[in-house]
């Protein structure tokens, strides 16, 4: 009777352990995933930030063409 108890302690003991590193698996998926993720929104900022500088230099140079001419000029 003993050995029943000690061999269903022993299971439970092992189940206990792969759930843990089951776990453990899971948290360091989940830690890369958001590093990830990261990445990827620094790069959209990046690039929303480069578009943007592009729209304005092409605004500032489509401003001086279009800029009257003046009777001095």
């Amino acid at each position: 009777m003993f050995a029943m108890f000690r061999q269903f302690f022993a299971m439970f003991s092992s189940l206990f352990s792969a759930g843990q590193r089951g776990a453990n698996a899971l948290d360091i998926l989940a830690g890369s995933l958001e590093d990830t993720a990261r990445v990827y929104a620094d790069e959209a900022s990046i690039d929303r930030q480069m578009r943007l500088i592009t729209r304005q230099r092409d605004l500032q140079a489509l401003e001086t063409k279009a800029a009257p001419k003046t009777i001095a000029d």
